[in-house]
């Protein structure tokens, strides 16, 4: 299932485990802002990198890494 949230499209995929705790639901956590020297952005190109789950008590946790490529218009 796809789920587009403000400018962020996200997937969700099924995991099997012994119990289920929720479906269909999406957080995204971003620990890292870097600020560009641009006019404007003109396309942002992102694919995921190797990735985990981890079970909880009450959640599962997918933990990976986006690659991103910003492509900008500069200020020169």
């Amino acid at each position: 299932m796809i789920i587009q949230k403000q400018n962020l499209v996200l997937n969700t995929e099924r995991l099997k485990v012994l119990r289920v705790i929720g479906e269909r639901v999406a957080q995204v956590v971003v620990e890292s802002e870097v600020p560009i020297d641009a006019i404007k952005i003109d396309k942002i190109e992102a694919q995921l990198g190797p990735f985990e789950d981890h079970v909880f008590k009450n959640k599962v946790v997918k933990q990976g890494t986006i690659h991103k490529q910003i492509f900008y218009v500069d200020s020169d």
